[in-house]
């Protein structure tokens, strides 16, 4: 992830209610930045992407969100 070239945009949330509006936010956010931004999800374990289609990286240990 930290190879990437453009922007990145990590969208956080706790449960999959939470992720409501990941996706137009990260379209939004992809257009402002003219397509040179990467958005992931980052979820804890245990948490579905609540049908959200972007990348979902793992919060296996609270770390992230400590």
């Amino acid at each position: 992830m930290l190879r990437e070239r453009d922007r990145i945009l990590l969208l956080c949330a706790h449960s999959a209610s939470g992720t409501r509006g990941f996706a137009e936010l990260a379209q939004t956010a992809a257009r402002s930045a003219r397509g040179q931004l990467t958005c992931s999800c980052v979820l804890p374990d245990g948490v579905g992407p609540g049908g959200v289609p972007l990348p979902v990286l793992r919060d296996g240990r609270g770390k992230f969100r400590a």
